[in-house]
């Protein structure tokens, strides 16, 4: 009987044994199955992050190339503004000249009257400079102080 009994709880260890085996198996394999998972679910999002990578380098290169055709059509309108700015600039100056080159008489009947010094009797033409007395009247600069 003794024997009987030792046979028995053998038996019930082996049992225990085999269920914790199997437990430890099938929890083996559960954490297997997780990894797989995991690693299913890791290599997707490293191809979602490369094709979201891509689809911002292509937006960067997009707006860069935007960006730059802004820059070449503002810089070709600065230049063209600048190349009218000289053309008018030049044309003022050739205006000036003619006007400056012009019979420098005041009296011409086709010019408007010219101011003389009452002092020195000079016309008070460019490049002199007109002053005015304490009195208002005008008078050049070499003048203002007598």
């Amino acid at each position: 009987e003794l024997q009987a009994i030792k046979e028995e709880e053998e038996i019930k260890k082996r049992k225990i044994i085999e269920k914790s085996v199997n437990s430890i198996l099938d929890l083996l394999e559960r954490k297997k199955e997780e990894l797989a998972n995991k690693e299913m679910v890791l290599k997707e999002l490293k191809l979602i992050h490369s094709n979201e990578r891509k689809e911002l380098e292509e937006e960067y290169i997009s707006k860069q190339r935007v960006l730059e055709e802004k820059q070449n059509d503002e810089t070709e309108r600065i230049v063209l503004d600048k190349t009218k700015l000289r053309s008018e600039l030049a044309q003022l100056e050739t205006q000036l000249e003619d006007l400056m080159s012009r019979d420098t008489t005041c009296e011409s009947s086709s010019s408007l009257p010219c101011p003389e010094c009452p002092v020195c009797l000079e016309m008070l033409m460019p490049p002199l400079r007109i002053m005015q007395c304490s009195n208002g009247h005008l008078v050049c600069e070499e003048c203002e102080s007598k």
